[in-house]
């Protein structure tokens, strides 16, 4: 099965109303023992389990949680039983989108499909999915892959609604959440990086991060064409590569472990880029750009500037042995990189 965590695809966020879905609350059931017909008429019938949610005395405690979060352990400790508790609340809150495949009724498939945070009951998971709203070829998708997981008497954990989506709505969501499943891993790393570092370090390393974080906001903002269904998805995969790539050149920063550069060698990469920032500033038809213009570019390679002179002055402080040259030749490497596309 694939991993619940979710493999990063480039995919995108479209806006779409939401399916109302009115809850159903009786009797708690037992899972059928036969099989159900795989198909939302009968699987919306199914009353859910009175008993798992949450009493209407923790309702202040879980305003404004995040089932997400909670069941992912994504800044906070994993709680899979309250991930279902809030993901109960979050089903009644119109504002969580549609289909939020990681909020409410979408965290509630995946919660019932794993049997983490409540009993398995892949029955419950159809209703669900039926519930969801989702793009047809979507819910026929979920619906045949619960009721085979139901069928082989799965003991599994790591279903996951990205498994089977085709819309791009649902791809967005899926793009955002394995977005932030990333995210906090590198927070994770860098605070342990930073940990130990004195007060006038994590200082310096902080205005790094800020003109690293002005830098990526640029790319993705003004390098990625937002005229297409993935635009949502495409520009947080952007952002998402220039995050990742901060923190391996920090790596090699820490560890001393980056080429040897002569000065020669990085004025032949200065030169490079500045080819093809000229060869991109002068060309006439930048149709098969879609959105992005050279003024947007123009805008990005200034903040680009200023995080590489901002990466170059953080190094020299606080790791003197790192040569400025091998660092600057490294960014300006990445940097032709992700300019190569729009000098074609």
């Amino acid at each position: 099965m694939p991993n619940s965590e979710f493999s990063g695809c480039r995919w995108a966020v479209v806006l779409l109303v939401m399916a109302a879905a009115s809850p159903s609350w009786a009797a708690p059931i037992e899972q059928s023992d036969t099989p159900l017909p795989a198909d939302c008429d009968g699987l919306k019938k199914l009353s859910l389990p009175l008993e798992d949610a949450p009493p209407a005395s923790m309702a202040s405690s879980l305003k404004g949680c995040s089932s997400e979060d909670l069941y992912f352990g994504i800044g906070v400790p994993k709680d899979p039983v309250r991930a279902r508790q809030c993901a109960y609340v979050e089903r009644q809150d119109p504002d969580n989108g549609w289909p939020n495949l990681f909020a409410g009724t979408g965290m509630l498939m995946t919660i019932y499909a794993n049997g983490i945070g409540a009993p398995r009951n892949f029955d419950i998971a159809m209703k669900f999915a039926c519930e969801l709203g989702g793009a047809p070829a979507e819910e026929e998708g979920w619906l045949a892959h619960l009721q085979k997981l139901k069928n082989e008497n799965w003991q599994g954990q790591d279903f996951s609604p990205c498994d089977d989506i085709t819309s791009g709505a649902a791809m967005g969501f899926c793009e955002a959440h394995g977005a932030k499943l990333a995210s906090a891993a590198r927070k994770a790393k860098l605070a342990d990086i930073t940990a130990h570092w004195p007060s006038a370090e994590r200082k310096a390393f902080a205005a790094l991060e800020k003109a690293k974080n002005t830098y990526a906001a640029a790319v993705a903002d003004n390098e990625v064409d937002m005229s297409g269904t993935a635009r949502g998805a495409l520009s947080i995969a952007a952002r998402e590569a220039e995050d990742e790539q901060f923190l391996a050149t920090l790596e090699k920063v820490i560890s001393g472990n980056l080429p040897s550069v002569s000065p020669p060698d990085l004025a032949e990469t200065d030169n490079k880029l500045n080819a093809l920032y000229s060869k991109i500033q002068k060309k006439k038809d930048t149709s098969d750009w879609g959105t992005v213009t050279k003024a947007g570019i123009k805008k990005t390679e200034r903040t680009w500037l200023i995080y590489r002179d901002a990466f170059v002055s953080f190094a020299k402080r606080n790791f003197p042995s790192v040569a400025p040259e091998s660092l600057k030749r490294v960014l300006t490497e990445d940097r032709i990189k992700s300019l190569e596309n729009f000098g074609n």
